[in-house]
């Protein structure tokens, strides 16, 4: 994907809008319902978004994301390649009836997750608004 070089690296340890994406497919940022900017909204199962150029340093430990949605699903975390095996999974479960606003889930990462790359946010089902992302050391 080719555009305006990166000015630094990506700092993936300060909470982020999950609107935030180098180059995506299949995803569309929105207004937010529940407050905050703006939300991912992810449109057909595989969507797909990806951040350039993140430097974990020393390595990062977990990923934190803040959502809301209308079915069970997943999202995967792939290093460098969309099509490459995914390091780890988030598991996003429908909220019940009268919750409002955005929830978390977290998800450990293997280790070694460390140095400069790109990340593939993989999504497993259309309905998703995801409202931010946080990885931690």
């Amino acid at each position: 994907y080719e555009g305006v070089p990166q000015v630094k690296a990506f700092d993936p340890y300060t909470e982020f809008p999950a609107a935030t994406a180098a180059c995506q497919a299949g995803a569309i940022a929105m207004p937010a319902f529940f407050g905050g900017s703006m939300t991912l909204y992810t449109q057909v199962p595989g969507s797909w978004t990806m951040l350039s150029g993140v430097d974990f340093g020393e390595g990062a430990k977990a990923l934190t994301v803040k959502y809301s949605c209308v079915c069970d699903g997943t999202i995967s975390i792939v290093l460098d390649d969309v099509n490459a095996e995914p390091i780890a999974q988030v598991k996003l479960a429908r909220p019940g009836w009268g919750v409002r606003g955005l929830i978390e889930a977290t998800a450990e990462l293997p280790e070694g997750v460390s140095g400069k790359h790109d990340v593939y946010f993989v999504y497993s089902a259309p309905s998703f608004r995801i409202g931010s992302y946080r990885f931690e050391q």
